[in-house]
């Protein structure tokens, strides 16, 4: 795997997408992902450091592993199609090792930027290849982010009390 930082967030040449610079940590290259404008404009306010404490994307995914007993370790962008297609994954890791989950590459990004985490790529990527892009072909940022299956797991364990104040599965 190939550590890279976030480095700049800038509009496309055509001005309809936003791109973000992954420089790699050794060398004077650059990775380009492709980003929605929305999504450029959050990861730039994230990289500005000026993202609210309530980012809940970031702090419900961290409360989610934390209920699985795990740590969020890291966050890989994974080469998945010979074009440039990328997807994010969240490495968690426990007593038991790791799991890897999959995310969407943005919110997956943004989660790094925000909580400090190394960003990886894996996969034969070459800076010099050109764009990178989001698996989902992200045009417009989701109006509702997915939630990973493991995650769904450990909400539908959760005992949440009614309003007659007896818990309730």
């Amino acid at each position: 795997m190939t550590p890279v930082f976030p480095y700049l967030v800038r509009r496309s040449e055509d001005g309809w997408r936003g791109e973000l610079l992954l420089r790699l940590k050794r060398g004077k290259s650059a990775y380009i992902v492709n980003l929605s404008l929305e999504q450029a404009r959050m990861l730039a306010v994230e990289m500005r450091g000026l993202a609210t404490s309530s980012c809940p994307q970031h702090h419900l995914a961290l409360q989610l592993a934390r209920a699985m007993d795990a740590d969020i370790s890291h966050i890989v962008l994974k080469l998945v199609d010979p074009t440039g297609g990328i997807m994010g994954v969240m490495r968690l890791v426990t007593d038991n090792g790791t799991r890897d989950v999959n995310t969407d590459p943005a919110a997956a990004l943004a989660m790094a930027i925000h909580m400090g985490l190394p960003i990886f790529m894996d996969g034969d990527f070459s800076p010099t290849d050109g764009k990178l892009r989001a698996v989902q072909g992200l045009t417009e940022a989701p109006a509702v982010s997915s939630i990973p299956q493991v995650f769904r797991d450990v909400i539908d364990e959760l005992d949440f009390p009614s309003s007659d104040g007896e818990s309730h599965h």
